[in-house]
């Protein structure tokens, strides 16, 4: 029956390869992620090869086995097989192929949304980072909050999920990592003005209203406004759950990321000017008249600022 099933899936580590299952299905892949993914005595449970695939199970919570500690030790396994299934066993394994073959290296990272791919990015580049030039490991993990910032939103079944895709080029010097650019695509756009019901947009538009303080400058310059104020950041219904960041929180981020990319503060203020011009712009209402149409006066003082 269905609770022997279970107890079935849920003791034992399972193969921490699929490929040696004597059987590979679906039912049987689905039934050793799961066995992995349960077992309290597998640290790592949400990782499993499948071949020199790397397949992994969210688990929705901040885990210990990110750390230095564990980046050394994936250093030393020779090859990805021969390490436990992690995020860095597959950076490492496409590091090991750059310095033998000289050739360039891909990693994909694939999923439905909710999946892990934004988490999972950020641990390849902490791994490949590590050894990077002086400041170069800081400006490459500090550029997240700005790509998550300006193409992220809450969904129903994410509270961070990417709305773009994005293609990272690192560049090695020998074992060094130098310098890196990222290429985006994709972007929802639609989501600036039409934010589904129980959704978030972009969460730089929410960290700029409700994180910056009013004894800021740029509050009173650049005319910020609490969220709600907005047609824009105002859904049809209210998303549930937690936010993925305090607004406080990630505006500072977004700004301490920004500075350490070179970005001046009067750079940085045109930034902000421009985003809170978007969300005036989306309280300028217009009316039909005999003639064409014409600006609802009440929204006058939307447009002016």
């Amino acid at each position: 029956g269905p609770k022997q099933v279970r107890r079935a899936v849920t003791h034992g580590m399972g193969a921490q390869d699929a490929c040696a299952l004597t059987q590979l299905n679906d039912a049987c892949l689905l039934k050793n992620l799961e066995q992995r993914f349960c077992d309290p005595e597998c640290p790592g449970g949400m990782y499993t090869w499948v071949g020199p695939v790397l397949a992994a199970v969210n688990p929705y919570e901040a885990l210990p086995i990110y750390g230095a500690d564990t980046i050394a030790a994936f250093r030393r396994a020779k090859t990805a097989t021969q390490s436990a299934p992690h995020p860095f066993a597959v950076a490492a394994q496409a590091h090991r192929q750059l310095l033998r073959s000289g050739r360039k290296q891909g990693i994909l990272i694939s999923g439905e949304s909710g999946a892990g791919k934004t988490e999972t990015a950020k641990h390849v580049m902490k791994y490949l980072a590590a050894d990077s030039e002086a400041g170069v490991e800081k400006k490459l993990l500090g550029v997240n909050p700005i790509l998550e910032g300006f193409g992220n939103a809450k969904t129903l079944r994410n509270d961070n999920s990417s709305r773009f895709g994005k293609l990272l080029r690192l560049h090695f010097q020998q074992k060094s990592l130098t310098g890196a650019s990222v290429e985006t695509y994709l972007l929802a756009r639609s989501r600036v003005t039409q934010v589904p019901a129980q959704e978030r947009n972009y969460h730089a538009f929410y960290a700029l209203c409700n994180g910056l303080s009013k004894e800021d400058p740029l509050t009173e310059q650049l005319w910020v406004h609490p969220a709600e104020n907005f047609r824009y950041l105002v859904p049809p219904e209210e998303p549930d759950g937690q936010l993925y960041m305090e607004d406080s929180t990630f505006l500072q981020s977004i700004r301490d990321a920004l500075s350490s990319l070179g970005v001046t503060p009067e750079q940085e203020q045109e930034i902000f000017r421009a985003v809170m011009a978007v969300l005036w712009l989306g309280n300028v209402e217009f009316e039909e008249t005999g003639q064409g149409c014409a600006l609802v006066e009440s929204s006058r003082g939307a447009l002016e600022r």
